[in-house]
């Protein structure tokens, strides 16, 4: 599991999950997260410029020998040249790194509008030169993927993987992107922690499709293992993925995780997947 970690950090300064119940991490939590990362060889950290000031914490705690995933949001609107590398700039400053592993498009429908291609090409002229190793997007529909991956030669995938939303592992995705060797890194294994919560602990918004989460209590006690436990052994079985991106409140459920190991049982979480975006897809929260 450790070898598959990539470290999230949504949460490092913005309130994070639905409506905003995971409360931003304290500082002195993120250093002993860093700390344990470090002791542990956990060498991949997830960011965006989004998160507001999230890359200048990362920076102030000595990241350099972690290999960053960061994400980039590109407006259409904008027709200056050499916009990537000013967002690159600003990354690298943030972060106080000369080099970035991976970057991805935060919203890549930029991508599939006027400027799209423009943009792409600035980003291969960063690769070329070295600033950065892999491109790649951030996607949450199927539809958006599959019109990218038309047009656009990619390296990796960040997809929403979890017990609730099995929709990316369709054989056709799948098989494609190992055609195009594209890596595929899973996000939202825990569904922005909705998973993990109590079925007392549901958020109002969710009551219209309680059943859903009666269904996955139900099916917890049936195998008598606990959430997290079942989230971690559902992603773990998916071959296909090379990367997990693990967002955490603490540094003890971060230790949780890292000593997971999976159960020797094979589980039937196929009749757990469900078709309503209102509870799968945090877009729509």
């Amino acid at each position: 599991m450790i070898k598959k970690l990539i470290l999230g950090t949504a949460n490092f300064d913005l309130n994070y999950g639905v409506k905003n119940k995971y409360k931003k991490l304290r500082i002195k939590e993120i250093k002993k997260i860093i700390i344990y990362l470090k002791k542990k060889n956990i060498s991949y950290i997830d960011t965006a410029q989004s998160y507001n000031n999230t890359e200048k914490i990362l920076g102030k705690e000595n990241v350099k020998k972690f290999k960053i995933i960061t994400k980039f949001d590109f407006s259409n609107k904008d027709n200056s040249q050499n916009h990537a590398m000013k967002k690159f700039s600003i990354s690298i400053k943030n972060l106080k790194i000369s080099s970035i592993n991976t970057v991805l498009f935060h919203h890549p429908k930029v991508l599939l509008k006027k400027n799209g291609k423009k943009i792409f090409n600035e980003m291969i002229a960063l690769k070329k030169k070295g600033y950065i190793k892999k491109i790649g997007i951030s996607v949450y529909e199927k539809s958006e993927l599959k019109k990218i991956l038309e047009q656009y030669k990619i390296d990796v995938v960040q997809i929403p993987i979890n017990v609730f939303n099995q929709s990316f592992l369709s054989k056709d995705i799948i098989k494609e992107m190992k055609k195009k060797k594209i890596e595929i890194h899973a996000r939202s294994i825990f569904l922005q922690g909705l998973l993990l919560l109590k079925e007392k602990k549901i958020p109002k918004i969710f009551f219209k499709y309680s059943f859903i989460f009666k269904k996955w209590q139900i099916w917890l006690k049936e195998n008598k293992i606990n959430s997290l436990e079942a989230c971690l052994n559902f992603i773990s079985s998916q071959k296909c993925i090379k990367k997990i991106v693990v967002g955490v409140d603490s540094l003890e459920q971060l230790n949780q995780i890292v000593n997971f190991k999976k159960t020797k049982k094979v589980f039937d979480f196929s009749k757990l997947n469900t078709r309503f975006t209102k509870v799968n897809n945090p877009q729509k929260w």
